[in-house]
């Protein structure tokens, strides 16, 4: 049903942000990456490098900005 309704999906989205990411903004990019893809965090060798990815493209993204980072970058 999601798949197939962007006004569905639009909701969930929402939905999703408010409960399971909103909250854990305001501890750091890291607890931000374990509620949207958990399976990036843990420690395990097969996934550090998309955790490794996704924290150089926020480095260069808040570069662009001009905007600092914050800290606690790892999950």
């Amino acid at each position: 049903m999601v798949a197939r309704s962007p006004e569905v999906a639009f909701k969930f989205a929402m939905w999703f942000w408010k409960t399971e990411v909103g909250p854990s903004l305001r501890l750091g990019f890291g607890a931000t990456t374990m509620r949207i893809n958990g399976i990036e965090c843990g420690g395990m060798s097969w996934n550090a490098e998309a955790m490794q990815n996704r924290i150089n493209q926020y480095l260069e993204i808040c570069k662009w900005f001009g905007v600092n980072p914050g800290k606690d970058l790892y999950c």
